[in-house]
């Protein structure tokens, strides 16, 4: 648990990473992200909370904390509603020295302060029309779906299918005019099958009748190891060795994983990919180059880090070593 100064030089901390990855698309929004950490800071909630929670293996805000300025926000309008103007909240704790008045005050600038902000979504999906073959009977969606996963980081996965005739009996997606939303059995699908790598989640979609699939993307913000962490038990060892060589330090990762028809070969840029890959049966990895041969897509991967400034060139070098070139950006 970051208490006080610690806990508000995490928030600025992460915020930072957020802005120096440069993240596209792919990603979840960074801008949401970096709002939705901003409000879990003393300076927002003005010491209504007492401290801040951070996953012990992802490095990232816990769940509790995500959800919780969620809820906030979601009741924001109705609690200032019931505190009333704040011209009589100042007056009255300016008159009393009970705490009570002090924290009414301090509730309202809070609630004020995160009612109009833009947060992460911690589970959501928007489906996209791209277009339509009246002829074939096919529709063609770009779906987006954003999760805090079981690890605590923060996936978004995007995926280019087409759909045709019928799933599961009824439309995976709904057209009204040019808009598109999905059905409960659609994304619960997608839930099921989005739970490991893009490989997975294009195998198992483009196996169930109707839909064709033509990318599948994972971007995933996380983990963030830092000096202090219990780097033994969750970190790779290169970078507790890395980590262990400055006095104050860090890295961030933030992995790519596609899956595509459109991808020319298979290529691994993820330097890391083998510290994180592990735990596949064989059985799982011989239905991977099953699919592969069945459904004609290749597989890129590809990481990119935010380190400490001392760190940028001992992660050049590790990633030299692995034979993969990645960007690096320090902080």
């Amino acid at each position: 648990m970051l208490q006080g100064d610690e806990e508000s030089r995490y928030v600025n901390w992460f915020r930072g990473v957020l802005r120096a990855a440069r993240l596209n698309s792919s990603y979840p929004d960074s801008r949401a992200m970096s709002m939705h950490v901003g409000a879990m800071s003393p300076a927002v909630h003005r010491g209504l909370y007492a401290g801040l929670q951070v996953h012990s293996e992802s490095g990232l805000p816990s769940y509790r904390e995500w959800t919780r300025v969620q809820t906030d926000k979601q009741i924001a309008g109705e609690q200032l509603a019931q505190l009333g103007s704040r011209a009589r909240l100042e007056a009255t704790a300016r008159g009393s020295t009970a705490e009570i008045h002090q924290k009414q005050l301090h509730k309202y600038d809070y609630y004020r302060e995160i009612e109009g902000i833009t947060l992460a979504p911690l589970d959501g999906m928007q489906v996209a029309l791209r277009r339509i073959e009246a002829e074939r009977n096919v529709a063609h969606f770009t779906v987006v779906f954003d999760k805090f996963d079981a690890a605590g980081l923060f996936t978004r996965y995007t995926i280019e299918l087409s759909q045709q005739a019928s799933v599961w009996g009824g439309s995976a997606v709904v057209l009204d005019k040019e808009t598109a939303a999905y059905t409960e059995g659609f994304k619960a699908l997608i839930y099921k099958y989005s739970s490991l790598d893009s490989e997975l989640t294009f195998g198992r979609l483009a196996g169930i009748e109707g839909l064709e699939i033509e990318r599948v993307n994972k971007g995933t913000v996380g983990p963030f190891y830092r000096s202090g962490m219990d780097l033994t038990a969750v970190a790779p060892e290169p970078i507790a060795e890395m980590l262990a060589s400055v006095g104050d330090g860090f890295v961030a990762m933030f992995a790519l994983d596609s899956s595509a028809m459109d991808v020319a070969n298979h290529q691994n840029n993820d330097p890391f990919g083998a510290f994180f890959g592990g735990g596949l049966s064989a059985e799982l990895r011989a239905g991977f180059q099953q699919a592969r041969q069945l459904y004609g897509y290749h597989v890129y991967k590809d990481r990119k880090f935010v380190v400490s400034r001392e760190l940028v060139e001992p992660m050049q070098k590790f990633c030299s070593a692995m034979n993969t070139q990645n960007i690096i950006y320090g902080m």
